[in-house]
Formats: C-alpha cells, structure tokens, sequence
C-alpha cells in the first residue's frame, strides 16, 4: 500500500453545463466527498450545485489519498481550466505538508510547504535559491492560493438535472464550500 494522507481540494472557475456528467464522474472516481469521506454521486451533485449556486468555491476532500494528490482530478482541472488550492497533511518520515495551486495561465501547478490548515509557507530552501523577484512572485502565487477567491459556477444554460433524489447536506456554520 502506498504512503497516504488526509488531502483536501478546493476548486474553482465556470464548468460548462455538458461536462457535469463527466465532472462528477471524476469526483466519484476520486473518491472524494464533502467531509473526509467519499462521497455517493448524488451527495456530489449536491454539493457541486450548492457550491455553484452559493457562490463559493466547491470544496472536497478524503482522509486516505495516496501520495497527498488528487492526480485524475488535478489534471482534468487543468484540462477544463478550473483552478484548484489541494492540500494534504504530509506523511510522517516521507513528504511535508504540501499545498499545489494552479489557474489557467499557469504552465504547472505551483507547490510549497503549508501549514497543518493549508495555509502557504516560504521554506528556507527557497529563500536561499531564488532571487527577490522569483520569492515576489511566488509569494503573489501562494498569496492567491491562500485567499482562494474562484467562485465555482456551472455555466448557466441547459444544467442536467439532479442525479437521483434530492440530497440535503449538513454543514454546521456553514457549507463546507465556503472561503475561509
């Protein structure tokens, strides 16, 4: 079994409407849900619409990823230019706790240490090896993916309808989608 570790991603830009279907079933494949748990393909439609129709950004995440990355799921983002925050807690002995942030525009997904909330940190190794205007611009980079604000939107139009029944989700203060 592979090194693994509790992985969270959060998500955002317009999903054109026909590629819902394959949206969810990439987010099923995934395993992924809205509280640590993989989720069935109804809770995800769920959540997906709440988070489109909220305004937030659509938050995932699973306690058991191996090597801390959602790779189908990172690579079908950048392929249908969604931008995505993912990050993981490490593993003991292995990999740090690492955050990966990446927008259309990007060549590949930025990635550095975070903290145990995901927020970005600069290492020591970075401030030795880079010049001041390499440090300014990742710092922009980890600025934004810190803040996160990419509301996820399903493009208005033909929407397919809800899979199944309708779903209600619990979410304490708030939905699990929402900025931080």
């Amino acid at each position: 079994m592979s090194d693994r570790s509790s992985t969270q991603i959060r998500i955002g830009g317009v999903l054109p409407a026909d590629q819902l279907p394959a949206f969810l079933d990439v987010l099923e494949r995934e395993g992924v849900g809205p509280d640590w748990e993989p989720a069935s393909r109804e809770v995800l439609d769920a959540v997906v619409r709440e988070a489109s129709g909220e305004g937030y950004c659509l938050e995932v995440s699973d306690h058991d990823v191996a090597g801390g990355q959602f790779e189908r799921l990172e690579a079908w983002l950048r392929d249908h230019d969604l931008a995505y925050y993912r990050y993981d807690d490490g593993y003991t002995g292995v990999w740090s706790a690492t955050g990966a942030f990446w927008r259309p525009g990007m060549a590949e997904p930025a990635e550095w240490v975070v903290d145990d909330g995901g927020r970005p940190h600069l290492c020591y190794s970075d401030i030795l090896t880079k010049d001041s205007e390499d440090i300014q611009r990742l710092a922009a980079v980890m600025k934004a993916a810190d803040e996160f604000e990419f509301e996820f939107q399903i493009e208005r139009g033909s929407i397919p309808e809800a899979q199944g029944r309708p779903v209600r989700t619990e979410h304490g203060d708030g939905p699990p989608t929402a900025l931080r």
